[in-house]
């Protein structure tokens, strides 16, 4: 059996999958081929009807048509790997703490992609590299669709591998320098320390958005989408413990 639920933003739905053997509400949609280049290219094809410009997708069952039995896994929202790894450099007084940690193998659907391909609001923002590098007969080798007329190739359609994303990173997540100060007299201090510390300070990631570890699900679903989500804050903390 096979169960699709999902929605994330009154506009994206049944896009996540229950079946034997697969991870937990994994990304169900369809596989992207690029698009097509030419009339050409549409000839033959598995979308008679498509334009030059929109985006072909796969015939996983070699039908000669695309439906919803060419729905596939796209991704799932658990990692293949998670690492974390902390030090502690000390020298005489001083200390230095660092935490980094890492996130592989992982997919998020991006709802700002989504709408950026199928736009759902004329008032909101786009994220302009897939309207400058988008197909025109003046630029065939574009890497993204044109965007005239994307609800033929959105809706049901709009959950495949252009919008599930990998989100995997590496991130630098915490920084700690610390300072003991020599007590001369415990008769007031028994110890005091300075300190400066830092949190997500550089998150390395292929993923364009604000933050790869972000979900807008928070705890209605294990499924991980972005959409519209704010950017990590990077805090810096300086201050004194004294023990008196």
């Amino acid at each position: 059996p096979q169960i699709t639920s999902g929605t994330t933003g009154g506009f994206i739905t049944n896009y996540l999958i229950v079946q034997v053997g697969s991870p937990m509400q994994s990304f169900y949609g369809y596989e992207t081929e690029g698009i097509f280049r030419s009339a050409d290219e549409v000839a033959g094809s598995a979308q008679p009807n498509a334009k030059p410009g929109q985006i072909r997708f796969k015939d996983r069952d070699k039908n000669g048509k695309i439906d919803a039995a060419d729905r596939t896994i796209l991704g799932d929202p658990f990692p293949d790997v998670t690492v974390g790894l902390s030090n502690r450099f000390s020298y005489k007084r001083f200390s230095l703490d660092l935490f980094f940690q890492l996130v592989s193998g992982v997919q998020t659907l991006d709802a700002n992609v989504l709408e950026s391909f199928y736009p759902t609001n004329e008032y909101r923002n786009r994220i302009a590299k897939y309207y400058e590098d988008r197909w025109t007969p003046d630029n065939p080798d574009a890497q993204y669709p044109s965007g005239v007329n994307p609800s033929a190739y959105g809706g049901a359609y709009s959950i495949n591998s252009y919008t599930v994303l990998d989100a995997s990173f590496v991130r630098f997540k915490t920084l700690n320098l610390s300072y003991i100060i020599p007590v001369r007299s415990r008769k007031v201090l028994s110890d005091a320390q300075v300190f400066f510390a830092t949190d997500n300070l550089f998150t390395f990631t292929k993923y364009q958005g604000f933050d790869p570890d972000a979900s807008n699900t928070g705890s209605e679903s294990v499924a991980k989408v972005n959409y519209n989500s704010y950017p990590l804050a990077r805090t810096v903390r300086v201050g004194v413990n004294v023990t008196f």
